[in-house]
């Protein structure tokens, strides 16, 4: 009795879980009314390839313009083998200005040398040996790393006036040495030897200085400036210099100005003309040093 009660159960219970199927859940199922109101579903129309994306034509067919090609641009590459930004006229494309310039080209010309980077129009001289900068001219003046060159009319390796800034010397800029105080004597230049001959033959503002130099002659301390002094104390000079001021020796009394060779002699006990005898002469008075 149990086994039928329960089998009783689970068909019961089988039944009530089945959901009775209605034409409204069926996609498809619609009946004929409802057909002929609505007619045939409408067929949904794809989007065209025009409708999809722009018209890029054009930009493409300037991306396959080719260098050199007709129509490809206005502006001319030169070729450029160092990449210094300069190229020559060797060899020439055409590009769009728009754009750079095509690789291995470049939109400026006028480089002398292709095959260093460092030889170009826009690059600054140095002195080097070279055209650096295509103007034509190889180290001009002014060029980096020059030196100041003076003019040398005498030739004697000392120049005057404003040098120029040159690498090399020129013939009528030859000389580094400046200073020549008188360049149209040869012998008159910084360093030179100094002579007795009225001029500056050293160059350092002076004239017939020195002691020694070519030409010079004795002068004697002369402490009472009488022109006469001792013959133990010269010195070989060109002119008197500071108490080497007298050219005549035999003073036997340097502080006396009336006592030297030549001097009148008077009754004083004193030998006034340095001849090394004293009052020879009796028959003159005394008198003061001054008097005559």
């Amino acid at each position: 009795m149990k086994v039928l009660f329960f089998a009783a159960v689970i068909i019961f219970l089988a039944g009530c879980s089945e959901k009775p199927v209605s034409n409204a859940d069926v996609p498809d199922a619609q009946t004929p009314e409802k057909k002929m109101e609505t007619g045939p579903a409408p067929v949904e129309k794809a989007p065209s390839a025009e409708e999809e994306s722009p018209d890029i034509s054009d930009d493409l067919k300037k991306l396959r313009k080719v260098p050199g090609e007709e129509g490809a641009g206005d502006c001319t590459g030169f070729v450029d083998r160092d990449g210094d930004g300069f190229g020559t006229d060797e060899k020439t494309v055409k590009f769009d200005c728009s754009g750079p310039a095509p690789v291995g080209y470049s939109k400026e010309s006028g480089d002398c040398n292709d095959g260093s980077r460092y030889i170009h129009p826009k690059v600054e001289e140095i002195c080097n040996g070279f055209d650096d900068n295509c103007d034509g001219v190889s180290d001009p003046e002014d060029s980096k790393d020059c030196n100041r060159y003076y003019a040398d009319s005498d030739e004697d390796g000392y120049g005057a006036g404003e040098p120029k800034c040159l690498c090399v010397s020129v013939r009528d800029y030859p000389t580094l040495e400046a200073g020549d105080c008188d360049d149209s004597n040869r012998k008159v230049y910084p360093g030179g030897k100094e002579s007795c001959n009225g001029l500056d033959d050293n160059c350092n503002g002076e004239v017939d200085e020195g002691e020694d130099v070519k030409d010079c002659r004795a002068f004697y301390v002369d402490n009472d400036g009488d022109g006469y002094g001792y013959d133990s104390k010269s010195r070989c000079l060109c002119k008197a210099t500071g108490m080497y001021k007298a050219e005549m020796i035999g003073d036997c009394n340097d502080s006396n100005p009336g006592t030297h060779p030549g001097a009148r002699e008077f009754f004083d006990s004193i030998d006034n003309n340095c001849n090394g005898v004293v009052d020879e002469n009796p028959g003159v008075p005394y008198h003061h040093k001054d008097q005559k």
